[in-house]
């Protein structure tokens, strides 16, 4: 399922909040990254979760 563009920009804001350590532990791996968002967004994780590693890849680009 796609995610809408609300919940894409949810991801980028709680991202974008981060301290650059932070940010940079989260999008070390495509694991770390699953890690982080079933514990922060679960429901968006329950969307993606099939799909998690070109989700990183896309969010890696952006940051």
């Amino acid at each position: 399922m796609a995610l809408t563009a609300s919940e894409k920009e949810q991801i980028l804001n709680m991202l974008d909040k981060m301290d650059q350590w932070s940010l940079k532990r989260v999008l070390a791996s495509v694991t770390s990254f699953g890690n982080w968002l079933y514990n922060s967004l679960y429901s968006i994780y329950l969307k993606v979760k099939n799909a998690i590693s070109s989700m990183w890849s896309w969010i890696c680009s952006l940051f």
